[in-house]
């Protein structure tokens, strides 16, 4: 049984990768949401739902390092000092 209450958020740009993690992750019993890109996962980004946080680092546009810095400033109650 797992630690993690909410559900384990995924983002990768690669369509098959994105699907072979979600496919593992439900299959352990997760539940997953995943995203091909940052910008759409802060369009639906809720700090409380947030449970864990799998990112990709070489997504275009806003890449998983860049995304863990906003997100530690429009929730530093969550993500603390990110940097």
């Amino acid at each position: 049984m797992s630690a993690i209450q909410g559900p384990v958020f995924l983002l990768d740009d690669e369509p098959e990768m994105l699907k072979a993690l979600t496919r593992l992750l439900k299959a352990e019993g997760f539940t997953v949401r995943g995203f091909t890109s940052a910008k759409i996962f802060l369009e639906t980004y809720r700090a409380e739902e947030l449970s864990c946080l799998a990112l990709d680092v070489a997504m275009p546009e806003l890449n998983g390092l860049e995304l863990q810095q906003r997100l530690g400033i429009l929730s530093p109650k969550f993500w603390g000092d990110i940097r």
